[in-house]
């Protein structure tokens, strides 16, 4: 079962699965089909991982596990599917979908079911990208380090030096966004200071949290090469490893839920490419 931000959810009560294959044979697939009819095995919601870029928006996806009915012609197919009793959830329904889709093809093989086959990776539709977009991008990681258990919030000062750590356009962004705690940028341009893209990040967790609540990442649309971190002012880099750093204090705060600040507190850096 999925359910959607008002609380209803689709089952496989409310999906129904239409493959049409290649004798132009329709084959139906509901809550109800078992066997060689092919089966709904599971319904799941997921999200794309916020690090990957450009495909890590934060849109989430209904999808489902379905067996394929055995007689099956080998040849293009064509799925669609429908949703039933206005279960389509809202998040769905801002890509302006209607509860249908059709002729999504399919391309069944000979040989049935355990039969190897080589595939090839493929652009997708219009070029958007290939397999490898779906990994994590060049990234830098900045992790709160405190013994502190109450933290409420943190305000880190990234100020980037784009002739040393370029490549346009980048992201603020947490790994686990759904949690509770809330990410904030402000961004502006000082042309008078080397370090000219200014980003104040701030992270807040009202009910507190421990350390591991406010790590966030500087993501990369597009693979980096390196990722060199003095292009961050205040930031020391660690002699025995280039791609770890600490920002200095003076360049983040760390507060418990009382306001208080945490005087333990320090920033580390460690950048993925």
């Amino acid at each position: 079962r999925t359910a959607d931000e008002s609380g209803d959810g689709i089952t496989r009560d409310d999906l129904v699965i239409t493959i049409t294959d290649a004798d132009n044979v329709d084959h139906v697939i509901d809550a109800n089909s078992t066997g060689d009819q092919g089966s709904i095995r599971a319904l799941f919601r997921s999200y794309p991982d916020p690090l990957v870029m450009p495909f890590g928006g934060p849109t989430g996806q209904i999808g489902a596990i379905v067996d394929l009915p055995t007689d099956l012609a080998v040849g293009t197919a064509k799925v669609g599917w429908q949703v039933l009793n206005g279960k389509l959830p809202t998040y769905v329904e801002l890509w302006q979908l209607s509860d249908y889709a059709k002729d999504v093809e399919l391309e069944v093989l000979p040989g049935g079911p355990g039969t190897p086959h080589e595939f090839l990776e493929k652009m997708t539709q219009g070029g958007l990208g290939t397999l490898s977009d779906l990994e994590p991008g060049s990234r830098i990681r900045f992790r709160l380090e405190t013994a502190s258990t109450n933290v409420g919030a943190v305000q880190v000062q990234v100020n980037r030096d784009t002739t040393i750590l370029g490549g346009e356009p980048t992201k603020f962004d947490q790994r686990y966004r759904y949690r509770e705690t809330h990410l904030i940028e402000h961004v502006v341009n000082d042309s008078s200071s080397p370090f000219s893209k200014q980003a104040t990040v701030e992270l807040i967790r009202p009910n507190g949290g421990t350390k591991s609540d406010f790590e966030f990442y500087l993501v990369w649309m597009f693979r980096q090469t390196s990722l060199d971190l003095t292009g961050i002012e205040g930031v020391t880099p660690d002699p025995q490893d280039p791609t770890a750093g600490v920002l200095e204090p003076g360049h983040f705060r760390a507060y418990d839920v009382d306001g208080n600040l945490i005087q333990d507190a320090s920033v580390t850096l460690k950048a993925y490419y």
